[in-house]
Order: structure tokens, then C-alpha cells, then sequence
């Protein structure tokens, strides 16, 4: 008799602790999935951040129309860098609308 009890208790414990495993492990999946997007917003934010202060540094020394750039090379960096903030923000509206 004690020997039953002792195995409904078991098997008692053993399903509730499988139980809240499971809901510890793949429960929270919506609370990762807002945890990543943040994130993402985040990384996308800060390479937008990163290539605003490049081209303010060059605007600084250069002047901000890169079409009176005499160095080629620098004229063409700051096309490249205006295009990609202009990507950047698409990418960082498109995440936030989600």
C-alpha cells in the first residue's frame, strides 16, 4: 500500500516537473521574440547612429555637398554613406512598425 502511494507520488511529481519544464523552456517565446526585436531595433539603430556621425565628420572637413568634393574618393564615400542612411532608416521603420 505505501509502495503505491510512493509511485502515484512519484509519477505525480515527475509529470508536474516535466510540465514546468516545458512551460519554463518554450513557454517564454513570446517574451524572446520581443526580446530579439529590440534588439535587432537596437543593432539597426546603432549602425544608423554610426554612419550619421561618419558623414558629419566628413561634412565637417568637406562641406556638406559632396558634388563640390574635389577628391573623387570622398565624394564618392559620402554618396555611398548618405544612400546608406537613407537604407538604414528604411530598415529601422520597417522593424519598428512590426
Amino acid at each position: 500500500m505505501i509502495a503505491k502511494l510512493v509511485a502515484i507520488g512519484t509519477l505525480l511529481a515527475l509529470v508536474s516537473g516535466a510540465i514546468l519544464w516545458v512551460d519554463n523552456r518554450y513557454a517564454k517565446c513570446q517574451e524572446t521574440k520581443a526580446i530579439e526585436r529590440r534588439l535587432d531595433i537596437k543593432i539597426e539603430g546603432d549602425i544608423l547612429n554610426q554612419r550619421q556621425d561618419r558623414l558629419w565628420k566628413l561634412e565637417d572637413r568637406y562641406g556638406p555637398d559632396p558634388d563640390k568634393v574635389q577628391n573623387p574618393e570622398i565624394k564618392q564615400q559620402m554618396k555611398e554613406i548618405k544612400a546608406g542612411i537613407m537604407m538604414q532608416e528604411n530598415r529601422l521603420k520597417v522593424l519598428e512598425a512590426k
